[in-house]
């Protein structure tokens, strides 16, 4: 057996698995690089407390696997010997390979498949932390270009049913300052702080209506006469705001592999275009 084979050889897919977690991915184009403080930690069964009957199988079809070419992490969990390996490792530590082997492969195939189409992807789709400021500005634009290219759907227009963009409205002045909703049994609707403006409204769902229409930049707000179409035009707008919210922090999270720049830049998005936090809605 060569032993340039064996050195690159990996003694299970568990294994490889554990190197796809602890391994260090920063070095570019999907490259992994593998330090020995980094397999330390790896879990390994001893030998001792393996039985020699497994232990002469796992050697065999170790030395098998490790005698040829060896082909990609995919090729590799649909090849007979590969898989026997594979069986005899999660026999030697107690694991039922029936039930657990292919959730396994699942799982490294996604983070390798995950590792090299980010080495592949243009530079602005690299994780932001190694590349600084100039790349995320392109990474954030890349994701508006993908999930909203014409920019986000505009209230309250875009929410309007049939019937309420077609029916009665009622045209109420907005002031320039910021609105505040109130709810309380002494009063509900809007006004800004210092007394200069207030407006009582019908429903919870007419003050959002207000304060929606002037975050989305208009001077005078067409609200539908009819109570209902108020309430679906806020509930509509407020389902996309959440829904928004989702692609843009997985669209991020796929770009950077980092949970809080993704939720930075989600949060960047949304300051960007006026647009309400989902949180609050």
């Amino acid at each position: 057996m060569s032993p340039k084979a064996r050195a690159f050889s990996s003694p299970s897919s568990r294994f490889a698995l554990f190197q796809e977690v602890d391994g260090r991915t920063a070095l570019g184009g999907g490259l992994l690089q593998i330090f020995l403080e980094d397999v330390r930690p790896i879990p390994v069964p001893d030998p001792k407390r393996i039985d020699r009957r497994v232990a002469t199988k796992i050697v065999q079809l170790f030395d098998a696997v490790a005698d040829r070419p060896l082909e990609s992490v995919f090729a590799e969990m649909e090849r007979p010997d590969q898989q026997a390996l594979d069986k005899a490792v999660f026999e030697a530590v107690g694991l039922d390979s029936k039930r657990q082997l292919r959730p396994l492969y699942d799982a490294l195939a996604e983070l390798v498949r995950e590792r090299t189409e980010l080495g592949r992807t243009r530079g602005t789709e690299r994780k932001t932390r190694s590349r600084g400021a100039r790349a995320e500005r392109e990474v954030a634009e890349a994701v508006l270009d993908e999930v909203v290219p014409d920019g986000p759907r505009r209230f309250p227009d875009d929410f309007l049913s049939p019937a309420a963009t077609g029916g009665p409205k009622t045209a109420v002045d907005l002031p320039d300052e910021p609105l505040v909703f109130e709810n309380t049994p002494m009063f509900m609707g809007v006004h800004v702080k210092g007394g200069s403006y207030d407006r009582h409204v019908r429903c919870p769902a007419e003050g959002k209506f207000l304060l929606y229409a002037q975050q989305a930049g208009h001077k005078v707000a067409q609200i539908p006469e009819k109570t209902v179409e108020v309430t679906r035009t806020v509930a509509n707008y407020e389902k996309y705001l959440r829904e928004l919210h989702t692609q843009l922090y997985e669209a991020y999270y796929r770009r950077t592999l980092d949970t809080r720049t993704a939720a930075r830049l989600t949060q960047a998005a949304f300051d960007r275009f006026h647009l309400p936090s989902p949180e609050g809605v």
